[in-house]
């Protein structure tokens, strides 16, 4: 079985792990691949060194993510693109993406050796900019946030659903969110908990200035656009997971549907999602 590791070399904790988990996993008979700057930070032996995390991903069976919910999205993201296995192990602040805890990673690795584990499909939303003369698609595990960047100052926003004018209003932006990303940066802004299972896409105004604005829940089979009324004055920016922001030309707008493929988790079925809710966000106040 080969397995591609993905850490965060910014925590020194996240560093620990992973070699840990590589011991385990290599005594377990697993062959572990890395990126160059992975490998010249943890030293693993009998490593596979890549140059292109393209490769290390398209020639592995497992995407290991060891680091936070960010690191675990990045690796999702991949992992995503060649229809692989991820499985996240938590070295971060919150690590509510992660299946695994730093102390259970013998059981961990036993239960992937053994293929004693159950696959969690999570939705995924993909996002493409229309209406301009640029082709572009991107896919969100967690939101797709249309605003304003920096600018402290509302925007005037249309929303459409199947193509058909569904409302208008102002605020500082809005998130679309799966239900993964209900637990985020919607969450923070009112917007409500999904169980992660379901197909759904949230809508989640940012600091609206209208009472009657609330948040939304839409089918997966919907597909939904928002573009500014104010084109000409107002310019957006469209970021995928809390990436760089992209900036939209004047004629630009975003559309939003469910991705035609679902990331696939590892998961050993132990707690139920809201029970993990509870643990990590709830009882943390």
């Amino acid at each position: 079985m080969k397995i591609h590791l993905m850490t965060n070399l910014d925590k020194p904790h996240a560093l620990e792990c992973s070699l840990k988990l590589a011991e385990l996993l290599q005594a377990a008979g697993c062959t572990i691949s890395v990126m160059e700057q992975e490998q010249t930070a943890l030293q693993i032996k009998h490593a596979l060194v890549y140059n292109q995390r393209d490769d290390c991903v398209k020639d592995c069976d497992i995407v290991i993510a060891v680091g936070g919910d960010g690191t675990i999205i990045h690796a999702a993201k991949h992992a995503l693109d060649y229809d692989k296995l991820i499985l996240g192990v938590n070295a971060g602040h919150l690590g509510f993406l992660a299946q695994a805890e730093p102390e259970k990673m013998p059981e961990m690795v036993s239960r992937i050796i053994s293929a004693n584990y159950e696959v969690e499909p999570r939705f995924v939303l993909s996002v493409q900019i229309a209406g301009g003369k640029r082709s572009f698609t991107g896919y969100a595990l967690n939101d797709a946030v249309v605003a304003k960047g920096f600018a402290c100052s509302l925007i005037d926003l249309a929303l459409y659903c199947d193509e058909k004018y569904l409302d208008r209003f102002r605020a500082d932006g809005v998130i679309f969110a799966t239900p993964t990303g209900s637990t985020a940066y919607s969450m923070s802004a009112g917007g409500p908990i999904v169980d992660p299972l379901l197909d759904a896409i949230l809508m989640t105004p940012i600091c609206p200035h209208q009472l009657t604005t609330r948040p939304l829940i839409f089918s997966a089979s919907k597909s939904l656009s928002v573009r500014s009324t104010q084109p000409e004055e107002q310019q957006l920016f469209l970021s995928l997971d809390g990436g760089i922001p992209i900036p939209l030309e004047s004629n630009e707008y975003v559309t939003i549907h469910k991705a035609p493929r679902a990331a696939r988790f590892i998961s050993f079925g132990e707690r139920e999602f809201f029970e993990v809710f509870s643990e990590k966000i709830v009882q943390k106040r």
